[in-house]
């Protein structure tokens, strides 16, 4: 089964790895303890930076493309499903995958204050992420 590994440290992941269960794709969706690291053999460096998907070959998928193939994993006997395959299709392919790109490394190198701006706004915990 593919799993995407989020920073548990980070608020701003969190609720998205929330978000993107209640979307329930198909995908499994884990924290990236040290131990789930390990076992997926998941850069920690690379981590750092970029969310893994790893596909059940054992691929190692980072960033917008992640996100992309967890929505392709949504269930498609739903409207809702087939339209989350759609996006998550519309996200790999052009002209959306730089575009996409993009707002990934915007959003990522922004999470900590992402992550403090929404903790303040719905009490939640910040990022413990030092920003780069």
């Amino acid at each position: 089964m593919s799993v995407l590994l989020y920073d548990p440290d980070c608020g701003f992941c969190t609720a998205s790895a929330n978000l993107l269960r209640r979307l329930e794709p198909r995908a499994r969706i884990l924290p990236g303890t040290p131990e789930n690291l390990v076992q997926y053999r998941v850069d920690a460096r690379r981590f750092a930076h970029a969310l893994p998907f790893i596909n059940d070959a054992g691929q190692i998928i980072y960033g917008s493309d992640a996100i992309a193939l967890t929505l392709r994993t949504c269930s498609d006997a739903t409207l809702r499903g087939k339209c989350l395959r759609a996006a998550g299709v519309l996200l790999l392919n052009p002209p959306m995958r730089p575009v996409a790109h993009r707002a990934y490394r915007l959003v990522a190198g922004h999470r900590a204050q992402i992550s403090r701006l929404t903790s303040r706004l719905e009490r939640t915990s910040s990022c413990a992420v030092k920003p780069a």
